[in-house]
């Protein structure tokens, strides 16, 4: 395959890969959360320094998800709700996979942690300065059947 028609099909697959994207919500939006299958999904992505430096604020939280001392760590956490009804939802399993821009992150288990009886689900993932990222969320539902999946991005940087 020549290198003209290596770079056409790649950037075919691009816009196919991305068209696929549901509305990607900004990290400079300052509420990142979106409505998918009556499931409204907030997401909040914290640098874990922040939560190592504010033991006061994050003290409860940090006794159930310690965070990590790795320089470019992040505290990402995932709060579900039912759309009609505005209950929290409690009882899923959640999995987020970040990736940077073009390529395919790690996915991982997000840990349910509850404070002032409130359920988030969260984990720690490492995030490179300066790249934009795409955040694909799955929550499965204890009754159902279907993955629910919920996309947004994030920017580690700001424009």
């Amino acid at each position: 395959m020549s290198r003209k028609c290596l770079i056409r099909l790649l950037g075919a697959l691009w816009v196919v890969v991305f068209g696929w994207f549901p509305a990607a919500v900004s990290a400079g939006h300052p509420e990142r959360y979106v409505t998918v299958d009556g499931v409204r999904v907030h997401l909040g992505i914290i640098p874990a320094e922040k939560l190592r430096l504010d033991a006061d604020h994050f003290g409860e939280h940090n006794l159930q998800c310690p965070p990590p001392r790795a320089r470019n760590s992040y505290h990402v956490l995932v709060a579900l709700f039912d759309a009609s009804s505005g209950e929290r939802i409690t009882d899923a399993e959640v999995k987020t996979r970040i990736s940077p821009l073009g390529l395919v992150g790690p996915r991982k288990h997000l840990h349910p942690v509850s404070v002032a009886d409130a359920v988030t689900y969260c984990n720690y993932f490492d995030l490179s300065p300066m790249e934009t990222y795409f955040i694909e969320v799955e929550i499965q539902r204890r009754d159902a059947t279907d993955v629910i999946r919920a996309t947004f991005e994030y920017k580690t940087y700001r424009e």
